[in-house]
């Protein structure tokens, strides 16, 4: 399915579950950033309204992360596996060690839901912004960011010290 349509389809999915939330925290593997022959994959997906974040994909911390939620701590596991995880539930116990380096799993085998459990893990979750604490003004970022996408917000300020720093 090309990026686009794959972009569509999450948007879709999202829409039913926005209540009063503005933005989703999004991971992805780093692998979509890469930029070979033209626009990556992430570029893509954020002209059609989906923006990632580039997941940390170490994987033996990564796996350390997992195995510490999964046991979690005095007060019980820090990550539940629920009934209608079917996908999960079928894939994720009967994965096998990598035989040279126990500490990861075999990657020949199917891990996408794995390596997902794993970024999601590994990164600094947000739940979002509530419609009440929206910024009454758009960062410098937030700025370039729709420039990047085409969408018009005014001239570059060039006097604007964020600029000059780069000058």
């Amino acid at each position: 399915m090309p990026s686009v349509d794959v972009a569509a389809e999450i948007l879709l999915r999202e829409a039913g579950r926005r209540e009063n939330r503005i933005s989703f925290d999004r991971i992805a593997d780093p692998a979509i950033f890469i930029s070979q022959d033209g626009p990556s994959i992430a570029e893509k997906m954020a002209r059609a309204g989906v923006i990632f974040r580039r997941g940390d994909n170490k994987r033996v911390p990564g796996w350390e992360e997992c195995r510490t939620r999964l046991l979690g701590n005095e007060d019980g596991p820090q990550f539940y596996v629920t009934e209608n995880c079917t996908y999960f539930i079928r894939t994720v116990p009967t994965l096998e060690r990598d035989e040279r380096n126990w500490e990861d799993i075999e990657t020949e085998s199917i891990d996408h839901i794995a390596d997902e459990w794993r970024y999601v893990l590994m990164s600094r979750q947000s739940p979002g912004i509530n419609i009440s604490e929206l910024p009454k003004h758009k960062t410098m970022f937030e700025k370039d960011w729709e420039r990047i996408l085409g969408i018009e917000t005014g001239p570059i300020n060039i006097d604007d010290s964020y600029y000059n720093s780069f000058m």
